[in-house]
């Protein structure tokens, strides 16, 4: 969308609108999987009519900005989503700063992640999400860990599979609402039926992208 990018020198798309009156907030290009399925894994940062590849990084104050010139042009958004082609969470400090603010213009906030944010900082981030997070979707991706391993190529390799589901898990308890993801085309009918199980093991749903 052109008021979220005017004046940014290498023209970064840093919120987009993908669904109508969804305003998704593109904070990084780094991600700490390389998911088979990802158009990031090849090269390719197209989502419809967006380019979601950053050229740097940008601060809070820059969404910021381009937040409130979306809110001023009318037609209030039902949502602000923190979603691109890399991990939100890895700029944690700048995503919550964000959700803060979208909290105070009474906007809700979902989060999608791959539920890798406390492998990543070694640090509780559950609590801190509490009160601005509403919503999050965490790619669960797989069933298991040698099926994460497979789909998600995460850098951590087998470390990363038990973080996110316990991440899941405590999101469950500690937030308004939380569920699992997978993207049903990489997975069998039964590794997909495995990971519905494993999601309702957690206490929640699983959603089949």
């Amino acid at each position: 969308m052109g008021d979220a990018t005017a004046g940014m020198r290498h023209m970064d798309c840093l919120i987009y609108e993908y669904r109508p009156l969804r305003l998704y907030v593109n904070l990084t290009s780094r991600c700490t999987n390389e998911c088979t399925f990802c158009g990031r894994t090849a090269h390719h940062f197209r989502l419809g009519e967006f380019d979601l590849r950053l050229s740097r990084e940008h601060p809070a104050a820059a969404y910021l900005a381009a937040l409130q010139r979306r809110l001023a042009a009318g037609r209030d958004p039902i949502e602000v989503v923190f979603c691109g082609y890399g991990e939100p969470t890895l700029r944690i400090e700048e995503l919550l700063e964000i959700a803060r603010w979208a909290t105070t213009q009474g906007l809700p906030v979902r989060l999608n992640t791959n539920g890798q944010a406390e492998l990543i900082h070694h640090t509780d981030i559950i609590s801190r999400l509490v009160g601005c997070i509403d919503r999050v979707n965490v790619s669960l991706n797989a069933p298991d860990a040698a099926s994460y391993v497979r789909v998600s190529c995460p850098a951590a390799g087998d470390e990363a599979w038990p973080w996110v589901v316990e991440f899941l898990r405590r999101a469950v308890r500690h937030l308004p609402d939380a569920w699992a993801s997978v993207v049903g085309a990489v997975l069998s009918p039964e590794e997909v039926s495995a990971a519905r199980e494993l999601a309702a093991h957690c206490g929640t749903r699983l959603l089949v992208r």
